[in-house]
């Protein structure tokens, strides 16, 4: 490699002195040698500042450190195209309290090389289920104002904890000018019990022409509204991409009048519309589930379906797919490769494989009864886990993956010390020929 490029300046330079020796025009040179200039031209540089509750630990020595997201966006407002940069808000460490201020990103300039990203990592990040021990954004006011063009929101807990007021959002995208956003990994948590209208989860004013929205891997819920509440709310003049989000206990989970591709995408216990707008799905939207009759006119759409999650109770939503399920588990397209929005992990950071699941959660356990703590194989473990369960033990500190069919191996409707036997038999491999054990 440093062979060749040597010999392309030596060859470079030849080339110059003849032009030179010419005395060709500056313009000639600049049409020139354009092409060899850009071909070393170098991305924009991250310019990385920690947000996290004590700075004093700090991952980066050298990095600006503040205590809130809002102390961040005040500070660092820039010029990114000027200074060719690109933005990093990381935050990480452990918050024991939420951030509480309502963040509003403005004035700042931004393109689509050099735009601002806000992200988790390390402890601070979510695992796909609300945690108080992680970084979570509430506030009663809109949680996220979004008055720039060119922003990332990856990994976050936002809480819009408003119960009276009107057209309180999670995420407000109200672009100047033509606008890519990308939203990814995020839990998007409203109060269900508001009697404000008007309330969504992710909301967009009209944008412009050229603007784009990519939406992925984020799971939402609770944005009723009084009646009047959605979860993706998209404005006219944006192509939106819509890939594997989980909504649930929205009264409308997606309402459009863009240009919106959607696939993958779960809407549950929905009192409206699951997927509604002023026009109609891109044609290729497809693979998405609906609590009610409405989809996105998909071939492989399916409606009426009700999708097993691990829990919907209030305060204790845990938005992952059971073992059990059969709405969504493997019934969504494998999107790594999709040429507009690729991608291949789940919320978790978990990698999707196969055929994919609908929705955030890619379940990565096994649909076999005898496989109780979901690891993919059947051993003595799950033979243990099986008698503990049987005889009464408490099973929620251990890997048990509770569903209708967990530990049943000779299919007849329970699971008990039998079972345990039979997956233990079965685990060290003895045949199984002439036994009850009913799995394939």
């Amino acid at each position: 490699m440093k062979q060749g490029l040597l010999a392309e300046k030596s060859r470079t330079n030849i080339f110059a002195s003849w032009v030179i020796k010419m005395r060709l025009p500056a313009v000639f040179l600049m049409c020139l040698f354009s092409p060899i200039i850009g071909n070393y031209v170098q991305a924009a540089t991250e310019s990385i500042a920690i947000v996290r509750p004590d700075c004093a630990n700090k991952s980066i020595a050298e990095a600006n450190c503040y205590t809130s997201l809002v102390a961040w966006e005040m500070a660092e407002q820039k010029d990114l195209v000027a200074a060719d940069e690109i933005s990093v808000a990381q935050i990480e460490g452990n918050w024991v309290s939420a951030d509480t201020g309502a963040v509003f990103v403005s004035g700042w300039t931004t393109d689509a090389t050099r735009y601002i990203k806000i992200h988790t990592v390390g402890e601070a990040r979510h695992s796909g289920i609300w945690s108080n021990s992680k970084y979570r954004l509430e506030t009663s006011s809109t949680v996220f104002y979004v008055n720039e063009e060119n922003v990332r929101i990856d990994g976050l807990q936002i809480h819009q904890t408003d119960a009276t007021n009107n057209s309180r959002y999670g995420i407000r995208l109200a672009p100047a000018s033509q606008s890519n956003y990308y939203l990814s990994n995020n839990i998007i948590r409203g109060n269900s019990a508001t009697t404000g209208f008007f309330s969504h989860a992710i909301v967009t004013t009209s944008g412009y022409a050229g603007s784009f929205i990519y939406l992925w891997n984020n799971i939402i819920y609770n944005f009723t509204s009084n009646g009047t509440g959605a979860g993706i709310n998209l404005g006219s003049n944006h192509t939106a991409y819509i890939y594997n989000n989980t909504i649930n206990n929205c009264f409308q989970g997606i309402y459009h009048v863009s240009n919106v591709y959607a696939k993958n995408n779960i809407v549950q216990n929905t009192a409206g519309d699951s997927y509604s707008g002023l026009i109609d799905f891109a044609a290729t939207s497809n693979y998405n589930i609906s609590d009610d009759a409405t989809s996105t006119s998909g071939a492989n759409d399916k409606i009426n379906q009700t999708v097993s999650f691990s829990s919907t109770v209030s305060g204790s939503e845990n938005l992952h797919l059971q073992a059990s399920d059969v709405s969504a588990r493997g019934a969504g397209t494998n999107l790594g490769s999709d040429a507009n929005l690729s991608f291949s992990t789940d919320i978790d950071g978990e990698t999707r494989s196969g055929a994919w699941d609908i929705g955030a959660d890619e379940s990565n356990t096994s649909s076999l009864r005898s496989d109780v703590d979901g690891n993919l194989t059947s051993n003595t473990t799950d033979a243990l886990l099986t008698l503990r369960n049987s005889i009464g033990l408490n099973m929620s500190a251990t890997a048990w993956q509770a569903s209708a069919t967990t530990g049943d191996v000779n299919c007849n409707g329970s699971s008990n010390s039998t079972d345990a036997l039979l997956i233990l038999r079965y685990s060290i491999g003895l045949s199984m020929s002439g036994t009850s054990w009913c799995e394939s």
